[in-house]
């Protein structure tokens, strides 16, 4: 039998089980030992050949043997659904509903990670006037929903201009009956007093602060432009929400000094987050880019978590961090995702001097910044993992969909190319997940399956 008669599969093992990935039905399975040897020969043969079904018939029986392909024959192996690139729908134009404001660029830590602190941007201004926000709201397209996002630098080194910019979105919603307005605001906390927790809780602003574990493990790279560390200000900040009623949500960025991440998502769970994000350190080209420079050391810390989630899961406790139930969702909703956001379309980032990107993430890439007119990048409005050569085959295609263009440019420097490092992170983090999935109890599949359903049928509604 030709390879050319198969379906696409991906077969790997992780975590001592043994996987078969359908990308292109969107369905993975648990594989015994015979099923996945004999599957394993064929992708590395790429075909069935008599000789190979002799071998198994042989070492297994020949009953054995055909029981096998006739399962494997049930879940479609024999029937392939061609991946056809002419097929992607080009991506709609709906006008802009979401924009990023670069409050300023200015910032009280000099994180070590941090890519503003490395920006070839040295010409744009420092801090955002409530004009040049006016203009940017006029961007804007008349939609049900605004999102707005206030960013940094550190925002809250500019709270009063965010109090007269949050109240001119809010009047301009209502004078065009925009129906809901989202705000957000990322911050490294240690700025919090009472006047910032009251501005977030009024304004409904879902807020999310940068801390990276406890004080040993966050003032290795979180520090002040002085050097000191920012660890104690950072939770004295967190105090003071809790004590306003104002829910956040945590960014922890992970870098090769992170020796136990099992032990920095239990501290950062008992600061009682709405969710954790990790978002592994590989934006800045030198030691701290734990992507580039130790994956190795990156794979096992995120192993051991995987196994400590199993364990929460089975004990009854939801943790807090997305990185293995969101892949999860993605593949069991089914939808095929052809491009990772709607960067450069219906989103948008705002510098501070007006300057309008893609997104808020390439504000450190001025050649990207449009600065009359109406905003266009024709490659990534035309990015997609049907036109770039490393995603158009590749098994996780739909579920990473082509990842994050701003984190793919801080190295290529091309809207067109991927960075390979990041997308092998990237598929081991789906493998991961989709093996941890298989460990869980029925019952919490079930969980996380209705979830999926309920997410799928969410977005039906809002998009059609």
């Amino acid at each position: 039998m030709d390879f050319n008669n198969l379906a696409e599969f991906h077969v790997f093992e992780e975590l001592g089980q043994k996987i078969l990935f359908d990308p292109e039905r969107m369905n993975f399975y648990r594989l015994d030992d015979l099923s996945h040897q004999m599957l394993r020969e064929v992708a590395e043969a790429k075909r069935v050949t008599d000789e190979m079904f002799a071998g198994w018939g042989k070492k297994y029986g020949e009953a054995e043997t055909n029981q096998r392909l006739d399962d494997l024959k049930k879940l479609g192996l024999f029937e392939p659904i061609k991946f056809e690139t002419t097929s992607i729908p080009p991506k709609q134009k709906r006008g802009i509903s979401a924009i990023s404001l670069y409050v300023t660029h200015q910032c009280n830590l000099s994180c070590r990670y941090c890519s503003e602190n490395n920006s070839g941007n040295s010409e744009i201004n420092k801090h955002m006037s409530l004009a040049v926000a006016r203009e940017a709201v006029e961007l804007l397209a008349d939609s049900e929903v605004w999102a707005i996002s206030l960013n940094g630098g550190e925002p809250l080194l500019k709270l009063p201009v965010m109090r007269q910019i949050v109240d001119h979105i809010k009047s301009k919603a209502v004078e065009k009956k925009i129906k809901k307005t989202i705000f957000g605001m990322t911050t490294n906390g240690t700025l919090i007093d009472k006047d910032a927790a009251e501005f977030c809780k009024e304004n409904g602003i879902k807020l999310t602060v940068s801390v990276d574990g406890d004080a040993e493990v966050h003032d290795k790279a979180r520090i002040t432009c002085l050097g000191g560390p920012s660890h104690e200000k950072a939770m004295q900040g967190i105090r003071i929400l809790k004590d306003a009623g104002q829910p956040f949500s945590i960014n922890m960025v992970m870098g090769p000094y992170h020796k136990d991440l099992v032990g920095t998502v239990k501290y950062l769970m008992d600061l009682s987050p709405k969710g954790i994000t990790i978002l592994p350190a590989s934006v800045i080209q030198n030691e701290w880019n734990i992507v580039h420079n130790n994956p190795d050391h990156l794979k096992n810390q995120f192993r051991e978590l995987a196994k400590k989630w199993i364990e929460w899961r089975k004990n009854g406790v939801t943790p807090v961090d997305g990185n293995f139930e969101d892949n999860i969702i993605r593949i069991l909703k089914k939808e095929k995702r052809y491009s990772d956001c709607e960067a450069g379309l219906s989103f948008i980032g705002i510098g501070s001097d007006g300057s309008v990107y893609p997104c808020h993430l390439f504000v450190d890439f001025p050649e990207l910044a449009r600065k009359t007119g109406t905003p266009s990048w024709p490659e990534i409005e035309n990015r997609n993992i049907g036109n770039i050569p490393e995603c158009r085959k590749c098994w996780a295609r739909y579920v990473c969909a082509g990842g994050c263009v701003s984190l793919h440019y801080s190295t290529t420097r091309d809207l067109r190319q991927v960075d390979s490092d990041e997308c092998r992170m990237t598929k081991f983090l789906i493998e991961l997940s989709m093996a941890s999935f298989s460990l869980l109890p029925d019952d919490v599949k079930k969980y996380i399956a209705i979830k999926a359903k309920r997410e799928k049928q969410a977005s039906k509604a809002v998009h059609g």
